[in-house]
Parts: structure tokens; C-alpha cells; sequence
């Protein structure tokens, strides 16, 4: 098979030969014994880099008319889909969760080559990725406060209270996911660890606090759905060489 490094900026010191053709990426045998020594491992990031965004996917989806940006309006959707949302937060937080070792898993690789790329992309994308996970936390506390009314505007109120800019420290989270994904991304591309197409995929993640900010979780959803191109390949391919 023709090796694509030289498209995909191959590792400082790799020989394009030696490439390895990983479900169609071009990843250099450097990059993947740097993930089998370090953090998480070749097995753990494979299965994340194939799970966290296809359950982000289908966490963001089960969401679609139900999540607001408004705390009254999205406590008003969970009580006319409860368990739809109940599931819908579950999925979300285990997407996220798994996704902080899917980070790790790609900084871990782009670092054999590019340590700085790597290193600041994996800490401010996984700081990014805890605002998330605080606000599925806060949503499932909501969700069990949907009794009585005024069980629910304390709710609604909890909601919009952990939302607003700068009320919280989490709110950090949403910069630090935009810029994270697009360093990840550059990242990526420039140790050869995803072609250029496919780090252009994962760089498009970046968008989802948009969907969340506006409420329309679709943005989030088509986002999501960007990095699983770019990272369910990879993830496979890890596995099959585990």
C-alpha cells in the first residue's frame, strides 16, 4: 500500500516507508509504541477514540427539543420526556468521561514528534472536557427535582445559575474546548498522526459548546459526528494492533 506521510507531516525522524497505513491514517510506529509505554495505552485510547464520540453522538441526539439554553424550558422538556433525557445524560457523561482518555490517548501520540503540540493540546482540551461533564452533573441533579413546581424552578434556577458567564469557573471549560480540539487538531496533522483531512474532522469538534450555547443541539450533534470520522478509524486500527 502507498504510504500518505509525506502528506501528513510524518514524525521528525520516521522514515515514510516505515509508516504504518492504520485504517486509511498514515501513523508512524513511533507514535503508537510512545501510546503503548505511555498513558492510557494502546488499548484504552483505542476504545475511546471508537466509543466516547459515537456515544456523544447519540447522547446529543437523544437531546434534540428537549435541551434549552433556558433553565425553565429545558425543565419543561425533561418533564415531557423524562426518561429519554435521563438516558440522554447518562450517555453524555460516559462520552465525556471517555473522551478525557481519548484526548490523552492523541496527545500521547502527537507528543513522540511534537511534545509542545501535545502537551498543551492534551491539558486544554481535557480542562474543556470538564465542563461537560459539570453540566450533565448539574443537569442530573435537575432531573430529579422535577416533583413538584417548586421543586422545579429550584431546577430551573440551578440551571441557569451554573450557565451563566462568569457565575463559575466551568465556564473556562467552553474557550478551552474550542481552542483544545483546534490545537488537537493542528497537532495531529503536523506529527502525522491523522492526515490532513481527517485532523480538519477532528478540528471541527470545536464547535460544540456553539450547540449548547444556542440551544440547538444538532450543532453539537453534526460536531460530535466530525470527530468520530476522524477518530473511530484510529482508535480501530490501534485495537487491531493491541
Amino acid at each position: 500500500m502507498t504510504s500518505n506521510v509525506e502528506h501528513a507531516g510524518p514524525l521528525a525522524g520516521a522514515s515514510p516507508a516505515r509508516a504504518w497505513q492504520v485504517a486509511g491514517w498514515s501513523v508512524t510506529p513511533r507514535a503508537v509504541e510512545a501510546l503503548r509505554v505511555g498513558f492510557p495505552g494502546a488499548a484504552v485510547a483505542g476504545v475511546c477514540l471508537v466509543v466516547a464520540p459515537l456515544l456523544a453522538v447519540v447522547g446529543s441526539a437523544l437531546g434534540i427539543d428537549i435541551y434549552h439554553a433556558k433553565g425553565a424550558a429545558f425543565v419543561a422538556g425533561m418533564v415531557a420526556h423524562p426518561d429519554r433525557m435521563n438516558l440522554a445524560i447518562q450517555l453524555a457523561l460516559a462520552a465525556m468521561v471517555l473522551m478525557v482518555f481519548a484526548v490523552a490517548g492523541l496527545a500521547t501520540m502527537i507528543s513522540a514528534s511534537r511534545p509542545g503540540w501535545g502537551r498543551t493540546a492534551g491539558v486544554v482540551t481535557v480542562v474543556g472536557l470538564c465542563g461537560p461533564i459539570s453540566f450533565e452533573s448539574t443537569y442530573w441533579g435537575a432531573w430529579h427535582l422535577l416533583g413538584s413546581g417548586a421543586q422545579r424552578a429550584a431546577a430551573a434556577h440551578m440551571i441557569d445559575q451554573s450557565q451563566i458567564i462568569p457565575r463559575t469557573i466551568m465556564n473556562v471549560s467552553g474557550p478551552a474546548l474550542v481552542v483544545g480540539f483546534l490545537l488537537l487538531a493542528i497537532g495531529a496533522a503536523r506529527a502525522g498522526v491523522l492526515r490532513r483531512p481527517q485532523a480538519v474532522f477532528l478540528g471541527l469538534t470545536c464547535v460544540v459548546p456553539a450547540g449548547f450555547i444556542s440551544g440547538h443541539l444538532v450543532i453539537a450533534v453534526i460536531a460530535f459526528a466530525a470527530c468520530a470520522v476522524a477518530t473511530v478509524p484510529l482508535g480501530v486500527g490501534l485495537l487491531r494492533r493491541t
